[in-house]
């Protein structure tokens, strides 16, 4: 729980008064911060699942909400989330609080070479892909060395990234960024998330898989999801499709995510695919036709 009416009394926010219209048991409604102050309290906090909406632009990470109200940084805005938090919504905030407010991205990092853009022709990714997910290119040198980088973004902020081995020789194909370098940790969001606009998700395993389905997809970055990702899910949309491999521990964890959200009230599904393949192995064509069986 987050006690945003608290929040709201010592930091001098107004919100809506008794009677109001968009007063609501449960919420503390406020002049939306991106909204400007005409907004006339369109932006409603839930204390119990701690998360944030306004009523004219949807979603927006708390942390965002709460600095922007606060007139405050990221870093000061995880601590005032402790503060007011408690249970489910502390947890999601309690180990955040020395993060930085900027991600930097590592040295050698830049516009993609050639060896980032034969492996995504490789894979059968056109420079489309590589424009809607805003690819990056790790050089020679670094900690991204030999890596396609993909910037991982949360109600617009960039938070984390996560890069992918193109030479095929790694022991590491995926490559996070390091804990302490990133502004929110990438496993409490949803790779895609922001691209997803509508009341459903389909839910895969990894940021290729995304890349493939396209918009209204979103990855947990592999099978073992976190519980702060199924509560995102649970608090951002009402009814989603698991699409993860067909091997049996990647179902078996389908059906953990999928008791999860059904149990707070979801509407969903799990889906595998006929071909054998994983979704990042699909064709266009056969992506496509995913889309539209699934209403993306």
């Amino acid at each position: 729980m987050f006690d945003a009416e608290r929040f709201c009394m010592e930091y001098s926010i107004a919100t809506a008064p008794r009677g109001h219209q968009h007063k609501r048991r449960g919420w503390a409604n406020v002049c939306c911060p991106f909204c400007g102050p005409s907004s006339g309290y369109h932006m409603g906090i839930n204390m119990l699942k701690g998360y944030s909406v306004c009523y004219k632009h949807g979603y927006s990470w708390l942390p965002k909400t709460v600095a922007a109200l606060a007139r405050t940084t990221l870093q000061q805005a995880f601590i005032i989330l402790t503060k007011y938090s408690t249970g489910e919504v502390l947890e999601d905030y309690k180990t955040q609080i020395k993060r930085k407010d900027k991600l930097e991205l590592p040295a050698g990092v830049g516009p993609m070479q050639k060896m980032h853009w034969d492996y995504l022709k490789s894979r059968n990714f056109s420079a489309s892909t590589a424009r809607e997910w805003e690819l990056l290119g790790g050089g020679l040198h670094g900690k991204q060395a030999f890596r396609i980088v993909a910037p991982i973004r949360l109600d617009g902020v960039l938070i984390s990234y996560q890069g992918r081995d193109v030479t095929g020789h790694s022991k590491q194909r995926y490559k996070m960024c390091e804990l302490e370098e990133e502004v929110y940790p990438c496993k409490s969001t949803i790779y895609g998330i922001d691209k997803c606009k509508g009341d459903k998700i389909l839910i895969v395993e990894g940021i290729t898989d995304t890349w493939r389905i396209g918009p209204g997809c979103g990855s947990t970055f592999g099978i073992e999801w976190m519980p702060a990702q199924a509560r995102m899910i649970a608090n951002r949309f009402k009814s989603f499709i698991i699409l993860f491999d067909a091997e049996e521990q990647a179902q078996e964890k389908a059906s953990e995510l999928y008791g999860y959200l059904t149990a707070r009230g979801l509407d969903g599904e799990i889906a595998t695919l006929n071909t054998g393949k994983d979704p990042g192995e699909l064709t266009d064509k056969q992506a496509k036709e995913i889309r539209g069986d699934f209403g993306l």
